[in-house]
């Protein structure tokens, strides 16, 4: 998950979706130059700050003058964790189109259990500040809102901010113990002044070496959350054997962290991304082979399978466009062409001519995502998530229903 602000929603390549700079950041790993791509300019619709958000601040850092601590949690409230014998379904709330995402959430009351809003980053010294000042939304409103709408509240802590990745920040911080200890206290301190359910630790991209310091910081911060009540889930790459791809597969200890955190969210896409060659964003052999490896190392009923709910769009470039759902609807109804099913990877796509040149978009429907939900009865997975909400089609979301909540 990955992102930068965001063109007009006309635009047709999304920099705001964050897995583009995560699949460049693969080629880097590999030996290859990380392209880095400017912000784009932020759409008029954007979010105001709400002025009331208390921002953790690290040992070298001040907290925004003015800003009062968030009130205390309400005494009433029973912070321990909340009994999962249903499938738990996440959704992820960039901040970039946070009104369509928070639409999303609450279209179905039921469907969905928690709702991860992307919106903190870490700082070298170990503090928490907002992904992106001034167009990051994390108000009381906002919480009270998706709580009313029955779900649970688990802000992501991702290495993003100002519109690009920082992939040196995390190393950095967790092989500093004074730091990584700030960064555990600064996120309980968080979670407790504003009263989340827990927390979705997003840290992507990390060496080989940061191994070891990743497995204690996820130990530490476990430790420190379930001590409050409070839950932790951590986002992984997905890796289908210990090598894995690269470097950002080998930092992960799939036993270790399945050991000390409550949720793992496998982020089963990109298997094809905006500077591979055209193919399946998620094929379904290489999503079994992911799950077999996973669940032979972390507790299934811990383990949440990713659903990418986007496209990509080959042709004319170096960079494919990276297009919502919706705007992939559109493409195929402006262009004439030819539309497929590869029954193999179970994953559509469509093949057409812009500009006196080829291109063909690979996409997620109705069908490739019923197809990867039925991986969750199968395995006995804890349940799935959804990057991203905002816009999702009603098909979609009625499998969801229908495969996750069959006795609703």
């Amino acid at each position: 998950m990955l992102m930068l602000l965001l063109h007009a929603p006309s635009s047709g390549r999304r920099e705001g979706d964050p897995g583009s700079w995560r699949r460049r950041r693969l080629l880097a790993v590999a030996g290859m130059v990380l392209v880095v791509v400017a912000a784009a300019v932020v759409t008029a619709a954007r979010l105001p700050v709400d002025p009331g958000v208390p921002v953790a601040a690290g040992p070298d850092e001040q907290r925004d003058p003015g800003v009062p601590a968030a009130p205390d949690p309400d005494p009433r409230r029973d912070p321990a964790p909340p009994d999962r014998t249903a499938s738990a379904v996440v959704g992820y709330l960039p901040y970039w189109e946070q009104r369509a995402a928070v639409a999303d959430a609450l279209r179905d009351p039921g469907l969905l259990t928690t709702a991860a809003p992307w919106w903190y980053a870490p700082t070298r010294a170990g503090g928490v500040v907002l992904q992106h000042r001034g167009h990051t939304d994390t108000g009381a409103q906002v919480v009270r809102e998706l709580r009313d709408g029955g779900l649970t509240v688990m802000p992501t802590i991702a290495n993003h901010r100002n519109g690009e990745w920082n992939f040196e920040v995390v190393p950095e911080l967790i092989a500093d113990p004074a730091a990584r200890r700030a960064h555990v206290r600064n996120l309980a301190d968080l979670a407790r002044r504003r009263d989340f359910d827990g927390i979705v630790i997003d840290y992507e991209l990390l060496g080989a070496g940061d191994r070891d310091n990743f497995t204690a910081f996820l130990t530490e911060l476990g430790a420190a959350l379930h001590a409050d009540g409070r839950r932790l889930a951590v986002a992984l790459h997905a890796q289908a054997s210990d090598e894995g791809s690269g470097e950002h597969n080998q930092a992960q200890d799939y036993r270790a962290i399945g050991r000390v955190v409550d949720e793992v969210h496998l982020m089963t896409y990109d298997h094809h991304w905006d500077e591979s060659d055209p193919g399946a964003i998620a094929p379904l052999p290489w999503i079994v082979d992911v799950l077999d490896y996973a669940t032979a190392r972390i507790p299934a009923d811990k383990l949440l399978l990713g659903i990418g709910l986007f496209g990509y769009d080959w042709g004319g470039g170096e960079v494919a466009d990276d297009l919502q759902l919706a705007q992939v609807a559109r493409r195929i109804e402006a262009n004439d062409g030819e539309q497929g099913w590869d029954p193999r990877a179970m994953s559509p796509w469509f093949r057409y001519r812009r500009d006196g040149r080829s291109r063909v978009i690979w996409y997620e429907d109705v069908a490739s995502v019923e197809a990867k939900l039925a991986l969750v009865a199968r395995y006995d997975l804890a349940g799935a998530f959804f990057w991203r909400l905002g816009g999702v089609p009603d098909d979609i979301w009625r499998t969801a229903r229908q495969t996750l909540r069959p006795d609703a």
